[in-house]
């Protein structure tokens, strides 16, 4: 016993007396700190929530908080950290527009099948391409617009995404990731004309993405080419509609199957709305 009295003697006085008193005021600054941190990203949130709660559609609030339950970690940090919602969502929009829409003198003919004229080219591919940010950006906007609108993904009915072979893979395949549905590519690709590549089965349900629908050609090749392959079409889901072009060649799809399909878009940009968005964020 006096032995162990001893050994605590000696082991108090190795600690100077004053420390005793700055070890747990340090300790509790690294508490602190810490909670800073984390509360930061806590209090970003629960602004969100509190925006949502103010809105006439309160069924946002369950698409917001099932969107964040199924986001791996690295897209919570993205969803929090750009605060990609409503408001923000599409000024973060009009800034990757601004920086990618090209002005010609003079009106262009644009598109592979049916030719749009327009002086305003926007081109959202290159913008993935070139900048993994804005990739990701643009996949969140895509991603949360299916959520939003799609009934049949609530109920899990969606068995595939559908992208075409001459659109936007890289920005398919980001949005495949995040909603965790697999993807098919659909058209023409390695010498095959009208293909869809991957594997599904006869009456699965699928939503066709786009970036951009314009004059509706590709879309018009997609969907016979899943309809003839026996495939359940939802609606075709897409960033920007930049020409009414596409809704004629979908209303036409539509009238032929006898079932209505529809393109819902983020944003509607005819030429007068790009241009005034540009003038906005000029």
């Amino acid at each position: 016993m006096l032995l162990l009295q001893e050994n605590a003697v000696t082991t108090s006085s190795i600690i100077p007396h004053w420390m005793e008193y700055i070890l747990p005021i340090l300790f509790l600054i690294v508490i602190i700190v810490f909670a800073i941190h984390h509360i930061k990203e806590f209090l970003h949130t629960a602004w969100i929530f509190i925006k949502l709660l103010f809105r006439k559609n309160k069924s946002d609030l369950l698409d917001y908080f099932s969107f964040l339950l199924t986001a791996n970690d690295k897209l919570l940090k993205e969803i929090i950290s750009f605060n990609m919602l409503f408001r923000n969502l599409e000024t973060q929009l009009n800034l990757i527009i601004k920086k990618y829409t090209t002005i010609t003198s003079e009106t262009v003919k644009y598109g592979i099948y049916d030719k749009v004229e327009t002086k305003y080219y926007l081109d959202l591919q290159k913008a993935c391409i070139e900048n993994n940010n804005y990739l990701e950006k643009l996949a969140l906007i895509l991603s949360f617009n299916v959520i939003q609108n799609s009934d049949s993904y609530k109920q899990g009915k969606i068995s595939h995404l559908c992208a075409q072979a001459s659109g936007n893979i890289i920005l398919a395949h980001k949005v495949s990731e995040i909603l965790g549905i697999p993807l098919l590519i659909v058209g023409s690709l390695e010498g095959k004309q009208n293909t869809i590549f991957g594997d599904f089965r006869s009456n699965d349900v699928v939503i066709i993405i786009d970036d951009i629908s314009s004059s509706g050609g590709m879309l018009r090749n997609s969907l016979n080419i899943l309809h003839d392959s026996q495939l359940k079409i939802e609606s075709i889901y897409t960033i920007i509609k930049r020409n009414t072009k596409c809704e004629i060649e979908v209303a036409s799809f539509s009238d032929k199957i006898g079932q209505e399909i529809k393109i819902i878009p983020f944003k509607t940009l005819l030429d007068d709305e790009l241009v005034h968005v540009l003038g906005i964020m000029g």
